[in-house]
């Protein structure tokens, strides 16, 4: 876990040389390699897999959970084979899995029991954008075999063109078979190295009589990120071993291998400097980073074996540093990603603090073209670094997205308070339909009228034992159509009426068992107007839903604290405001759309300033997209009270694992 407490936004951010330490990275570096070979034409996509080579077979061992752990391999586990022909990939996949609960026919088919297989071409850094993943499950319902491809290209082609697919699941094995094969908008090419990723969930349906959501993921061997070399043939990988001297205490090292300047395979060494890399017969040049420091290259000749490569950090690497400046041509850009390229090749990313400056380390002599994500078009191209030297940027980086947009006028204000204000005296007309034990709390479903034609649904969990009245954390659902049903929100649950907390939860408009016109929320095409209205109409039901609190004997309305993660944080954001009874926050994964992007009048920059004194807790990932780390600079500065920044080394969705400890004990000290 690598996090930086920032305290206060009226603090300086502790942000500079050891923050960018810790957050840089040489290249895209990955903990394994999958080698898949040629595909025999013999190869049918058919659903029986006796006719896949034994080798390419891979077993997924790494295990993210967060309800619960297999009971054992006959509970669930998996293996996955990827191989290749032209331009087509095939991609199978064996999982056992004792109850198969897959339950959409939308596109939301991760949240169930499916496998998903995922590519990112040529080492690209933003995955948001330019990953390519394809997601398969068979309906325990209809039978039906879906298929969810997606390819966020940010130019043409996007996506992929299905060949032939099929998903079988034989009960009497507790075994589902997963076997396709699809036309790729990437070039397949020997030797070529893609960002690979392989995961399988298992949804059980139920934990404690509750729907769940892949409550467990296997993925490939180590951290679930790694390297795909498309080899022909019978080519077989040797595992090349080494020792690296030089190394900082407590630190791990970057290795890479080249042929001719092109990236062949990467690792991570352990901490005592020992590292293992797969690579093809062949002659390579081997070396390794840290900090700012690096090896000499050496030349390794792989054949049958390879003996062992012996590294020592002993050179200093070249440096890089410059500054990325607003759209006004001056003002710093804080937290904004910078990329240094050679020939095409993504070599380092790091951050600007919040003097908008970075530090490139850790660079071999050459030149190097930089980027920024929020700067588009706006490339400093050709800058020459030499070892032990460092080189100032000829000109900052100037970013073409803002997020300077300052709130609305009290007049307008009063205008948007009128348009979230609702009817306090309509009746309630409260149906509990169901009163049940779970785990270490009473789960009461409730269902209340929150305006005069909409009814909501909703839990609300009260602990066991404790003393009455307990104080109450609501909760606000990310974008997911299980709404108050996911697995976090069910974490949170649990953890918190453990504490003595009560928690309540409701489905967002549209959401779950909010659905509109029996669609879901991923049925509908109509985005438009969903996004129009779905947001006003949930800030008022938790509106309501607070007066419903205050009707209940048992919560100390005194006591009252939101958490919002994701469009949750985005809506939590203009909830408080308006809600002098909620008396903490916590928000996972804000941010800000950017100025020239089309607002609603609903903007959060309108409600964050008038949030008052109160205590903001925000966990956040520095690899989300850009509207979010650099809104989130801008959601620091608005807020008045008192905010506690934690940033995670994640993408938008920090797990639950990294933050919850840390959100108990926030919340204990602030609610």
């Amino acid at each position: 876990m690598l996090y930086s407490l920032l305290g206060t936004w009226k603090m300086r951010w502790i942000m500079s040389c050891a923050m960018m330490v810790l957050l840089w990275g040489n290249a895209l570096a990955h903990t394994g390699d999958v080698y898949v070979s040629r595909v025999a034409p013999a190869i049918e996509v058919d659903g029986d897999l006796s006719d896949w080579p034994k080798d390419v077979w891979k077993k997924a061992t790494y295990y993210r959970t967060i309800l619960s752990e297999p009971e054992n391999e006959a509970d669930f586990q998996a293996e996955f084979a990827v191989m290749w022909r032209d331009s087509l990939l095939y991609l199978a996949a064996r999982v056992i899995d004792d109850e198969h609960v897959c339950v959409h026919t939308d596109g939301n088919i991760y949240v169930d029991d499916c496998v998903r297989f995922s590519f990112t071409p040529q080492h690209e850094p933003d995955l948001w954008n330019n990953d390519v993943s394809w997601g398969y499950g068979r309906s325990s319902v209809t039978q039906d075999v879906m298929a969810v491809p997606t390819g966020r290209f940010s130019g043409v082609p996007r996506g992929l063109v299905y060949v032939a697919q099929v998903v079988k699941r034989n009960e009497k094995k507790g075994q589902t078979i997963y076997e396709a094969v699809a036309k790729v908008p990437f070039d397949i090419s020997h030797g070529a190295v893609y960002g690979f990723g392989f995961t399988a969930s298992d949804n059980d349906g139920f934990h404690d009589g509750l729907v769940s959501s892949s409550a467990r993921t296997l993925t490939m061997p180590g951290n679930g990120g790694g390297d795909v070399v498309f080899v022909k043939g019978d080519s077989k990988p040797v595992r090349v071993s080494g020792q690296i001297k030089g190394l900082p205490d407590g630190t791990r090292a970057l290795v890479y291998a080249f042929q001719n300047d092109v990236l062949k395979g990467s690792t991570t060494s352990d901490p005592e400097g020992a590292f293992e890399m797969a690579l093809l017969s062949g002659t390579y040049q081997v070396l390794a980073y840290a900090g700012e420091k690096c090896s000499k290259r050496v030349e390794v000749t792989v054949g049958s074996k390879a003996d062992n490569v012996a590294l020592t950090l002993d050179e200093r690497t070249g440096t890089l540093q410059g500054q990325i400046v607003g759209t006004d041509g001056k003002t710093p850009v804080a937290f904004a990603s910078v990329f240094a390229s050679m020939d095409g090749s993504l070599r380092a990313r790091v951050f600007s603090d919040d003097e908008g400056r970075f530090v490139v380390m850790g660079l071999e002599a050459g030149t190097y073209d930089l980027t920024c994500n929020v700067a588009d078009g706006d490339t400093v191209k050709a800058v020459t670094v030499a070892r032990g030297k460092i080189v100032d940027l000829p000109k900052p980086i100037q970013a073409t997205l803002s997020f300077d947009r300052e709130p609305a006028d009290d007049a307008v204000f009063e205008v948007l308070e009128d348009w979230l204000d609702y009817d306090r005296n309509l009746p309630f007309d409260v149906d509990v339909m169901e009163r049940r034990e779970v785990a270490n709390y009473v789960r009461e479903k409730i269902v209340f009228t929150s305006t005069h034609d909409e009814r909501v649904i909703g839990y609300l969990a009260l602990p066991k034992t404790g003393k009455k009245p307990f104080p109450c954390l609501v909760t606000v659902h990310a974008h997911d159509n299980l709404g108050k049903d996911r697995d976090d929100m069910e974490m949170l649950r649990r953890r918190f009426t453990e504490k003595g907390y009560a928690v309540l939860a409701l489905d967002s408009k549209y959401y779950n068992e909010r659905h509109h016109q029996g669609q879901t929320v991923y049925d509908m095409r109509g985005q438009d107007f969903r996004r129009r209205d779905a947001n006003l109409q949930t800030i008022v039901d938790y509106r309501r839903a607070l007066d419903f609190l205050g009707t209940r004997a048992e919560i100390d309305t005194s006591r009252i604290g939101v958490f919002g993660g994701s469009m949750g944080s985005l809506q939590a954001m203009i909830l408080v405001p308006l809600e002098p009874r909620i008396k903490a926050v916590v928000l996972r994964g804000p941010g800000l759309w950017a100025d020239q992007w089309n607002l609603s009048p609903t903007d959060q920059v309108n409600f964050l300033s008038r949030m008052g004194a109160r205590p903001v807790l925000i966990f956040n990932g520095p690899y989300d997209r850009p509207w979010a780390p650099i809104g989130t600079q801008r959601i620091l500065k608005l807020l008045p009270g008192e905010t506690t920044m934690v940033w995670y080394r994640t993408s938008h969705t920090v797990p639950p694992e990294l933050y919850l400890e840390k959100m108990l004990s926030w919340v204990g000290e602030n609610l």
